[in-house]
């Protein structure tokens, strides 16, 4: 009976022993599971919050680069920021490319030979092409020849989509950075999927890039936790692997935590995952200890037992006792066990600083073993900057009983500083008052607060980059009255501070002026209820100080994720500069129709439909028009009966040509005739389309009158020439009569002639006050629109820059028009006095060329000047000699298509003239290039064999165009003169650039001009000239 119970209390004994280790051990397990656990949550959310702030920023930075005019348009100083932009973060990015709206690079750094590529075909560029909002890729291989994630942001020009800016990140850079630092235990890592299945960073080579469901196809437990992740899900999971790769390894059981990150247009899943090794090793010390400590308490229980047995009948109070201590020292031993493998650093010491006892992880945080950390005190590791926050802390325990939670640094073994973080309680026992201290390593976290510093400044930069410019940065609350949630410093320029709007003290809606205030609202609600991400409009706010400023605002729309709007995010621009600009120019337009109304000129300016666009005063005077309104209507609707034969004329300028009378009878109303002088020129759009037509025209009947009158005149002398004539047979005294008339007669003669050139003074001045009077206007005109074109007004639509394109090419156009105008009225009135200055004629040729080299790139064309190497010194009007070249030049570059143009100069020598009549040959050129020998005609003013005066060069422009028909030959050089070519509707000009160059060469500058040409093959223009202007009335052609 005493042997049964006795074994039945061992074998008792024994399985309370193992049903204790079981308990123990299982729960230590899942303590060490959960704190496992806990400790990845943290690493995966730094990770996640790392990664989702990046794009974040990134996102932040190119939409703010992708407004600048330099980048939308891609000119050179786009293509410098972006190689600057490159340089300054190539850590971080492999590379940036500007993608037009059809998904082809238009420019990248640093990989060039890729500009031009087609990546319309990769999946987000095919996702931003169709939404045009940011995008992130999955991990893909770039043309550029790398693997990275690109990071697209739309571009807009105005509302108009112009494609995308982008950048390749390097995802192993990233990676690094964010996820292989997550290190748990020495089997710790991190691997990220995307949204579709893609694993985009693993540490396992040849897993990143390949769908996840490949990868673990054959483990049920990853495939139910990637379901969840793929649905934005986040948990906690276990799962078994026997395989990597394609090697087969000894099973091994992980725990995972895996969590959303949240970019962009997607998101992706983060999973941190550590092998149950990590949690047996860290566990293994306690299992042995445990083992111990049960074998000691199995020992001792058996011990126990057989003296228990033996006292049995002793005292059942002593049985009580061994009892009690036995519960005592499992309870101790107990505690002992969650002291040593606590994963937090505890400590007990003494108030001098003297170490009691510590665990392992206290020793482990500053690198050393328990026995060597107890053989310190409590000042060994810690700091000397230290020493005052210690005492107060010491001070605070005394007078609590507690301290901290607080942080501080403990010296390494190694000498480095370990951050940590401290709390704790003071208790006595046996008599003496110690210090119980829980030590937390934080190193990681401060590791994370840096990084997130890092951030911070560099959105900081960002702001202060916003701040400097003049577009304000809203954040408004969808409320009423847009409360103000965030504004940039840069608003102070309106004379309010931020904290005026942040605070409530001034309202958004409170400073848009209340003309405007209605409409910004409905418009606002209009976009909001239409489903838009983003808006723009214009309206008038009022500054602190009352001024009224008129702002472009770009707003867009942030919603929840139930699709309410939260809040609204805008770019408010000060545009008052551009419209009072533009208020300049409908100024300039509206003079510029008031100075033709009111031109002395009768003026009329048609459509292409012959529809009125302006007409002058005398226009309407003229042709009894009265005060009635023909802008905008038909010219056959106002002059319902005119003439079929002057509609063709009509069509035929409307095709490009110009037709002219000197003397067209035109019958009023009343039966009276008129006669009339006019003039119709087609006129062109900017970009060289015909636009319509320009009629001028001059009622001449007053003049007519007077020819008439001189053609009776002359009648009737011939009349009185013939009486006297037959009287002079009978007398002497009829001859005299008669000379008396012929004398009365050339009298009446020569009045009438002064007459006339009266009235032809009065045309030329009439042109020159007229073309002088035009270019002012044209002046403001050209200079406003130059202004608006080059931004310095802000920004401006691409409807608008369009337009305003047209009116400063089409002012450009009219002002060279009215140049050559007034330059023939000088000429023909004898006004123009030339101007000798010293010059060499190099420098003129190379000018000349210069001024054309843009239009010849433009199309092609090459350039070849022969130039004699001995310098040439000119004496003469070096602006009209330019002048002339530029009319020979200009015509040759708009008639090829293609081939070059070689401009040649060739310096002749004064000679022996064998005279023939008035007609002289010259000699031989002295000096030239690829040329053998030339002949000059010249008219000598005296018929005497001698020298023709010393110093002539020609100058000669040839082309490859399209020729000059034989019959067009004797044409050229006239006024108003285009020839017929295929190229004429398409080539802008007025008809008077050859006949100024004649006038300027033979009138001014005492040479001559000529042309050799052959159709279809191309032309050659020359010019010949003194080089001194003082030998100019030596030798005349």
């Amino acid at each position: 009976m005493k042997k049964g119970l006795f074994l039945l209390l061992i074998i008792s004994f024994i399985a309370l022993c193992v049903y204790l280790f079981m308990v123990f051990y299982d729960t230590a397990e899942k303590t060490a599971i959960r704190q496992l656990n806990a400790e990845q949550q943290i690493h995966a959310q730094q990770a996640s919050h790392g990664i989702e702030d990046f794009f974040k920023t990134w996102t932040g930075i190119l939409s703010s680069f992708s407004k600048m005019d330099e980048i939308i348009s891609v000119d050179e100083d786009g293509k410098r920021y972006m190689a600057l932009f490159y340089e300054a973060h190539q850590e971080q990015i492999r590379s940036i490319t500007r993608v037009d709206e059809k998904g082809r690079i238009l420019h990248t750094v640093p990989h060039s030979d890729s500009i031009g590529s087609d990546i319309s075909g990769q999946k987000h560029v095919r996702d931003i092409l169709r939404d045009h909002k940011p995008v992130v890729s999955d991990v893909f291989w770039a043309v550029q020849g790398f693997e990275g994630i690109a990071l697209h942001v739309p571009v807009f020009k105005g509302t108009t989509f112009k494609g995308t800016i982008a950048i390749v990140i390097d995802f192993e850079n990233l990676a690094r950075r964010y996820l292989e630092v997550i290190k748990i235990g020495q089997t710790g890592y991190a691997w990220v999927v995307s949204r579709d299945g893609t694993t985009l960073y693993s540490p396992v080579p040849g897993f990143t890039g390949k769908a996840i469901f490949d990868n673990f196809k054959d483990y049920p437990a990853i495939l139910s936790m990637t379901k969840e992740m793929l649905q934005g899900h986040q948990g906690t999971t276990t799962y078994t692997i026997d395989r990597i790769g394609d090697k087969t390894v000894a099973p091994v059981k992980k725990y995972a935590v895996y969590l959303p990150i949240n970019i962009a247009n997607t998101f992706w899943s983060i999973v941190v995952a550590s092998s149950e090794d990590e949690i047996l090793s860290s566990l293994a010390s306690f299992r042995n200890r445990l083992l111990l400590v049960i074998g000691m308490i199995l020992f001792g229980g058996i011990l126990f037992t057989i003296i228990s047995a033996k006292a049995w009948l002793i005292v059942a109070e002593e049985e009580k006792r061994k009892k009690a201590e036995e519960e005592l020292r499992e309870s101790e031993q107990y505690n002992r066990l969650l002291f040593e493998l606590s994963p937090v650093g505890l400590a007990l010491c003494r108030l001098d600083g003297s170490l009691v006892d510590v665990n392992s992880a206290y020793a482990n945080i500053i690198g050393r073993s328990v026995e060597e950390t107890l053989a310190l005190t409590y000042w060994n590791i810690t700091p000397p900057q230290y020493t005052a926050q210690e005492q107060a802390q010491l001070d605070s325990l005394r007078a609590t009983g507690r301290y901290g939670p607080y942080e501080k640094e403990y010296t390494h073994k190694d000498g480095h500083l370990v951050p940590v973080r401290l709390s704790g309680l003071i208790f006595e026992r046996g008599g003496e008052k110690l210090i119980w201290s829980s030590v937390e390593d934080i190193t990681d976290r401060k590791a994370a607060e840096a990084e997130l510093q890092k951030t911070t400044r560099k959105r900081e930069e960002l702001e202060s980059i916003i701040n400097r410019s003049q577009a304000v940065v809203f954040l408004w609350r969808a409320a009423a009255g847009w409360p103000v949630e965030y504004v940039s410093e840069n608003v102070r320029q309106w004379g309010y501070t931020p904290e005026d709007f942040i605070d409530g003290q001034v309202s958004y809606a409170g400073v848009i002026h209340k003309d405007d205030l209605e409409r910004v609202g409905a418009e606002v609600l209009s976009c909001s209820e239409s489903g838009v991400t983003e808006f723009r409009q214009e309206y008038r706010v009022i500054t602190k100080t009352g001024d009224i400023l008129w702002t472009d605002d770009t707003t867009w729309i942030r919603r929840d994720q139930m699709g309410a709007i939260t809040h609204y995010q805008g770019i408010v621009l000060d545009v008052s500069e551009r419209k009072r600009a533009e208020a300049v120019l409908q100024r300039n337009e509206k003079l510029l129709r008031l100075f033709v109304e009111h031109s002395p000129a009768a003026i009329a300016m048609f459509d292409r439909d012959m529809k009125y666009i302006v007409a002058s005063n005398r226009f309407r005077l003229d042709y009894d028009l009265g005060d009635q309104n023909i802008i905008g209507r038909s010219h056959y609707e106002v002059f319902p009966d005119i003439p079929e034969h002057w509609r063709e004329i009509h069509r035929r300028c409307l095709a490009g040509a110009v037709e002219k009378s000197e003397n067209d009878p035109f019958p009023r109303a009343g039966g009276k005739t008129d006669w009339v002088r006019w003039e119709i020129h087609p006129w062109y759009e900017a970009e060289g389309e015909l636009g319509g037509i320009i009629l001028f025209s001059e009622v001449i009947t007053e003049q007519k009158q007077i020819e008439s009158d001189l053609m009776q005149h002359r009648d009737h002398l011939e009349e009185l020439v013939e009486d006297r004539t037959t009287a002079l047979k009978d007398s002497q005294s009829a001859l005299v009569n008669l000379l008396e008339d012929m004398n009365e007669a050339k009298m009446e003669l020569e009045a009438a002639n002064e007459k006339l050139k009266e009235l032809d003074r009065l045309k030329s001045m009439f042109i020159a006050s007229m073309s002088h009077e035009l270019r002012t206007p044209l002046n403001s005109i050209i200079g406003f629109t130059g202004i608006m074109l080059q931004g310095m007004t802000g920004e401006i639509t691409t409807e608008q820059r369009d337009h305003i394109q047209r009116v400063f090419r089409a002012g450009k156009h009219l002002l060279s028009l009215i140049t050559d105008v007034i330059d023939i009225a000088k000429i023909e009135s004898g006004k123009i006095t030339p101007y000798a200055e010293e010059f060499l004629l190099k420098d003129v040729i190379d000018e000349a060329c210069a001024s054309l080299q843009v239009q010849m790139s433009d199309k092609g064309l090459g350039l070849v000047k022969k130039v004699p190497e001995t310098p040439i010194n000119m004496n003469t009007d070096r602006r009209r000699l330019l002048q002339c070249l530029l009319n020979y030049l200009s015509n040759a570059v708009k008639f090829s298509e293609k081939g070059k143009v070689v401009i040649e100069v060739t310096e002749w020598q004064s000679g022996k003239v064998t005279e023939k009549g008035t007609e002289v040959l010259f000699n031989t050129p002295l000096r030239g290039t690829q040329r053998q020998k030339a002949f000059m005609p010249y008219r000598v003013q005296r018929e005497r064999e001698g020298n023709v005066p010393e110093g002539w060069v020609e100058i000669s422009v040839t082309d490859t165009g399209i020729g000059i028909r034989a019959e067009d030959m004797e044409l050229l050089f006239g006024s108003f003169v285009r020839l017929e070519s295929h190229l004429k509707t398409t080539t802008p000009g007025t008809g008077l650039g050859l006949y100024l160059t004649k006038k300027l060469a033979t009138e001014v500058l005492g040479g001559e001009v000529g042309a050799e040409s052959e159709a279809g093959r191309g032309s050659r223009f020359w010019l010949r000239v003194p080089v001194c202007l003082s030998d100019r009335g030596k030798v005349a052609e």
